[in-house]
């Protein structure tokens, strides 16, 4: 997804940008977050895959719990 990416730098060449959120699909935060994680840009994200949430990025924030753990949690209940 390298349109989200370049839509990631052009927003962050402006300095006032201290946090980021994401779009809505996962392969579209997987190339957003290497953006922000690069800028030390905390990146609030909404998505769920389990690749996302792995790769341990210091900026990146995940709300929603990664897909594996949705289904455990939902099969426990």
């Amino acid at each position: 997804m390298e349109g989200s990416a370049t839509a990631m730098e052009r927003v962050l060449k402006d300095p006032d940008i201290k946090v980021a959120q994401d779009g809505w699909s996962s392969s579209f935060n997987m190339s957003s977050t290497e953006i922000t994680e690069r800028a030390g840009i905390p990146q609030f994200c909404v998505g769920f895959s389990d690749a996302l949430h792995e790769r341990g990025f210091k900026w990146g924030f995940y709300v929603v719990i990664p897909a594996t753990k949705q289904a455990t949690t939902g099969l426990s209940s």
